[in-house]
């Protein structure tokens, strides 16, 4: 199966996954949260740990790590082999923070709201 990629986009035309990559100065990282991304695009769902983790409510997590830094961008799987990547952060706690959950769920509910509106 083809994997697609997509960037959530809000309705002011923000990604918070591109502003996310954009803030990332460390190169190794960078490098590294990209290499995921394209890992993401070729195995889709059949990546698992320790590169992805499923969360909660169709919320999963790509997981990178480069020294002490740990990165995640949280997305989710749409039709047709889409996954849309919704928020990225650095991850300075062991579990990931509830708010950036509420907030990726947000996200994916507004991206579907739209979706449905193109139809």
């Amino acid at each position: 199966m083809n994997w697609e990629i997509e960037f959530y986009v809000d309705e002011n035309g923000i990604s918070k996954v591109k502003n996310f990559l954009d803030g990332i100065l460390d190169k190794k990282l960078k490098a590294k949260v990209l290499r995921d991304i394209g890992l993401l695009e070729l195995m889709g769902t059949e990546l698992s740990l320790p590169h992805t983790r499923y969360l909660e409510d169709g919320i999963w997590e790509l997981r990178t790590k480069q020294s002490t830094n740990i990165c995640r961008i949280l997305y989710f799987s749409f039709l047709n082999g889409k996954l849309v990547l919704l928020s990225g952060f650095i991850k300075k706690t062991m579990k990931t923070p509830r708010s950036e959950i509420v907030n990726a769920k947000k996200c994916r509910d507004d991206y579907i709201r739209r979706y449905k509106h193109e139809i």
